[in-house]
């Protein structure tokens, strides 16, 4: 592999640098990538960050693909497609923007539709009260002039 400092040093040797502290066997850098798996040598050389962006953008096209296709096709394209979008709004703010703009639009069409069939939701006013519970509540009283009571 090449590198920068490789470049600078024009045909001389490149020095050596040990990792491992005094009194430590030092292992050379091709004897510890040999030991380890694919996987963490892929790891190690994009690192996790990129490993896991990569993950969610395969995942997250990918079901917002199927979902797109599931328009025309049968299938549960009202779920897949937000769910798609929802995994790569994990990453990219696009699709958060997205999401949420689509939801914007769902809600409106609720409301616009249940409007449309009456189903609206109707606020309920407080729930009256007898003439018996007014009486024991002096704010509701009214003035002692106006007031009448049967004498029996």
């Amino acid at each position: 592999m090449w590198t920068p400092l490789q470049n600078s040093l024009a045909g001389q040797e490149s020095p050596h640098v040990e990792f491992t502290p005094e009194g430590q066997p030092t292992a050379a850098l091709d004897d510890v990538m040999a030991s380890l798996s694919w996987l963490d040598r892929v790891l190690l050389r994009i690192g996790i960050r990129w490993v896991r962006r990569i993950i969610i953008t395969i995942v997250g096209l990918t079901l917002l693909l199927v979902g797109v296709i599931m328009i025309v096709a049968p299938g549960p394209a009202t779920v897949v497609i937000p769910l798609g979008l929802a995994i790569l709004g994990l990453e990219y703010a696009w699709a958060r923007r997205l999401l949420k703009r689509l939801k914007g639009y769902v809600d409106a069409g609720i409301a616009q539709g249940s409007a449309m069939l009456g189903w609206h939701k109707k606020t309920t006013a407080a729930p009256e009260t007898s003439p018996q519970d007014c009486s024991a509540s002096p704010s509701h009283n009214p003035p002692s002039s106006t007031r009448t009571e049967k004498s029996t």
